[in-house]
């Protein structure tokens, strides 16, 4: 910056700022990032992120050709309901709402001191056999409670442990 001191005096201000410590950070959170999402691809296909507070959701397909991520957002407890009705096997209908309905996402949300977990196995309808996994995560962060549930195949799995046991 050039400016006039006075009619006399021009005057020059040079600032310098060390933005390496700063940059080295960030790249390297970044980085973290980068990891942390590429293992969480690799063992589960389907995030969802719900907002407790308005109900709402968002849908993420971790696993879409191309490397793309689908990403669908909606009502919670449509979703759910949507599911249970048209996806989930009569026989576990009432254990995945137990776990995943809203209701019960805000009960132990309001119970996290720090982490909690919780799973949900379930058979798929139809004819062929298919089971999923839904992986709950609370994660308190200062007044708020984040939701992730992770979703994954694991049906070879189930056949391994029934093989197993013959």
């Amino acid at each position: 910056y050039t400016g006039e001191e006075s009619k006399s005096k021009n005057y020059v201000v040079l600032a310098l700022q060390d933005v390496d410590e700063r940059m080295r950070c960030e790249i390297e959170h970044t980085q973290h990032d980068m990891q942390l999402a590429a293992i969480v691809r690799s063992q589960y296909s389907v995030m969802n992120r719900v907002d407790l507070q308005s109900g709402s959701c968002e849908r993420i397909n971790l696993n879409e050709y191309g490397g793309q991520e689908k990403t669908r957002k909606g009502d919670y407890s449509l979703h759910v309901e949507s599911a249970l009705a048209s996806h989930v096997h009569p026989q576990d209908v009432a254990a995945v709402r137990a776990v995943l309905s809203l209701d019960h996402l805000r009960r132990q949300a309001g119970t996290v001191e720090d982490f909690r977990e919780e799973n949900c196995q379930y058979r798929v309808r139809g004819p062929k056999e298919q089971w999923l996994e839904e992986h709950v995560l609370y994660v308190r962060q200062g007044e708020q409670v984040l939701v992730n549930i992770l979703g994954r195949d694991i049906t070879k799995e189930k056949q391994r442990e029934a093989e197993n046991l013959r």
